[in-house]
């Protein structure tokens, strides 16, 4: 969800709309979503959920670092290198996690 939410804003400002995750229309004509966040996650427990999400993070990271190159300067590409900046944060974090989890007895 991190994602989309940095990445909507992106969108917002090139013009290209986009519809809000789990949402519903209200009356007004506006979207809210009271449940934003997926209802299941990858893996069948916390150490193979973490296995599953270093390596999306990785590929997310070279994408960013791909699409980075074909923004012209200016406020959007700003925005993007420090959406790669919290990518690359966010998986320094989920490889401490995924370690940490290899050394738990009955996780790995």
């Amino acid at each position: 969800m991190r994602h989309w939410d940095k990445n909507s804003g992106i969108l917002i400002k090139l013009g290209s709309l986009i519809r809000v995750e789990n949402a519903e229309r209200l009356p007004d004509g506006s979207e809210r979503s009271l449940a934003s966040m997926p209802a299941s996650f990858p893996g069948r427990d916390r150490l193979s959920a973490l296995e599953t999400l270093v390596p999306a993070e990785n590929k997310l990271i070279v994408d960013y670092e791909r699409l980075i190159k074909l923004v012209p300067e200016g406020e959007v590409r700003d925005q993007l290198k420090i959406h790669l900046l919290q990518n690359r944060e966010h998986l320094f974090t989920q490889e401490a996690l995924l370690r940490n989890a290899r050394k738990i007895k009955g996780l790995s």
